[in-house]
């Protein structure tokens, strides 16, 4: 059974994945852009065992690592809220 705070962030995954990329890259690239967000993803989660492993060593708690991974998030938001949509270029009067 999927809980409802796994279901909410399905939805926020199906609305920046099928409505916010395809306005910001466009529909021609955004299989390859996915791939790549994938492949980042899976690199990412490989590694966060790492840090909290060192950080407990070094804490002997996951506190402290688990605030640190907390402005990840944070700084995203920022970044999402930041950022402006590109403007389509209009290659024929590039091209003159």
């Amino acid at each position: 059974m999927v809980s409802s705070n796994e279901h909410q962030l399905r939805c926020i995954e199906r609305i920046t994945l099928n409505i916010i990329w395809p306005n910001f890259f466009g529909r021609k690239y955004l299989g390859s852009i996915k791939g790549v967000a994938v492949t980042v993803t899976v690199i990412a989660s490989s590694f966060g065992p790492l840090p909290l492993g060192i950080g407990f060593d070094v804490f002997q708690s996951y506190t402290q690592v688990l605030m640190l991974f907390l402005l990840f998030p944070i700084i995203g938001l920022l970044c999402a809220v930041l950022t402006k949509k590109p403007e389509k270029a209009n290659y024929k009067e590039l091209a003159s």
